[in-house]
C-alpha cells in the first residue's frame, strides 16, 4: 500500500487524524528534503512530523523532490517508492498543506501511473488543512460565502489548464449541460452513502453534491 499523506500547513495539531492513522501503518515513511545530500536541515515536512508526540522517526527516509514536473528529475524516486512498495512494504510519502492543491506528489504519481499502475491502484491520498484555508481561520475572514467564488492564482501564471469547481447545487439543478474531459461529481463525501463518478448526475439529488472539471482548458 502506497499513501501520500498531507501534513496541513505546519503546526501539527491541525494534521488529521486519518493522517495519522497511515503514518501509524507505514513501514517507510518518505520525507521531502530540498538537499541533494539528503540533509534533513531546511525540509520543512521534516521539522512537522519531529513535533508530532507520537514516535515515527525511524521510520523516516529522506528523498530529495525537485520543484519542477521534468519526469527525468523524478526518476530516481519513483524507483526508490516503487522498490520499497514492491517490497510488500507499506510506504508512505508526505506532503506540506493538502496534496491536491500545488503539491510535487502529483508529479510524482503521474508517473507512478505510467510506470506502476498496480501501485498507483493501491495508492491511498490523505487530504489536509491548507495554508490558504489556514490563513482565513487566522483573521476571521472567509474565502468565499453565500454566491460568492473563490480564485486561486499562482503570482507567475503561464497558459496552463485550470480547474473549475462547482458548489452550493441545490437539489433539483439540471448540470446535464456542464462538459469536459475530466469532469467528475461527487456526493455525501466522507459519508456511509458517498458515491462519486464520471460526468454528471444529470439532475441534482443530493445538496451536499460537488462537481469538478480537473480540465478547464487553457486560460
Amino acid at each position: 500500500m502506497f499513501y501520500i499523506i498531507s501534513l496541513g500547513p505546519g503546526d501539527p495539531d491541525l494534521i488529521t487524524i486519518k493522517a495519522i492513522k497511515a503514518l501509524e501503518k507505514c513501514d517507510i515513511i518518505f520525507v521531502p528534503v530540498r538537499s541533494k545530500i539528503l540533509e534533513w536541515e531546511g525540509s520543512v515536512a521534516y521539522k512537522i512530523l519531529s513535533r508530532l508526540e507520537h514516535n515515527f522517526q525511524s521510520k523516516f527516509q529522506p528523498i530529495y523532490t525537485p520543484m519542477s514536473y521534468n519526469p527525468e528529475s523524478w526518476k530516481d524516486q519513483v524507483e526508490q517508492i516503487a522498490s520499497a512498495c514492491i517490497t510488500n512494504k507499506t510506504v508512505g510519502f508526505v506532503t506540506l498543506g493538502d496534496a491536491a492543491v500545488y503539491s510535487s506528489a502529483y508529479y510524482l504519481l503521474s508517473i507512478i501511473k505510467e510506470k506502476y499502475n498496480s501501485i498507483y491502484e493501491n495508492t491511498e491520498v490523505i487530504p489536509g488543512v491548507t495554508s490558504i484555508s489556514y490563513a482565513s481561520a487566522k483573521v476571521k475572514i472567509p474565502l468565499c460565502l453565500g454566491n460568492s467564488s473563490l480564485e486561486i492564482v499562482p503570482m507567475h501564471r503561464e497558459d496552463v489548464k485550470s480547474t473549475k469547481v462547482y458548489m452550493r447545487l441545490h437539489k433539483g439543478d439540471d448540470v446535464r449541460s456542464l462538459k469536459g474531459e475530466e469532469l467528475y461529481y461527487f456526493e455525501n463525501l466522507g459519508m456511509e452513502n458517498e458515491a462519486y463518478g464520471e460526468g454528471t448526475p444529470g439532475i441534482i439529488e443530493n445538496y451536499l453534491t460537488v462537481i469538478i472539471n480537473f480540465n478547464e482548458g487553457q486560460k
